[in-house]
């Protein structure tokens, strides 16, 4: 996957996965009037394919949800 932490790893994820235009009607928890992305099954996928990358816990499982958040958004 690549990256050297969970954000720049996200970035890149989520960079292959969804383009700008698309990524701009969503937003991690539907925020803004926008589409929650958390509810997508792609979202599910992105989590999965970070925590076997990563150490799984939950302090990381944070830090994944706080950076895919911020991508979205």
């Amino acid at each position: 996957m690549g990256g050297d932490n969970v954000k720049h790893t996200v970035k890149l994820i989520m960079s292959k996965l969804l383009r700008r235009s698309i990524s701009l009607h969503y937003s991690y928890m539907r925020r803004k009037g926008k589409l929650p992305f958390c509810e997508l099954k792609l979202c599910k996928v992105v989590l999965g394919m970070l925590s076997l990358q990563f150490v799984t816990h939950y302090l990381q499982y944070l830090t994944i949800s706080f950076v895919v958040t911020y991508i979205v958004a």
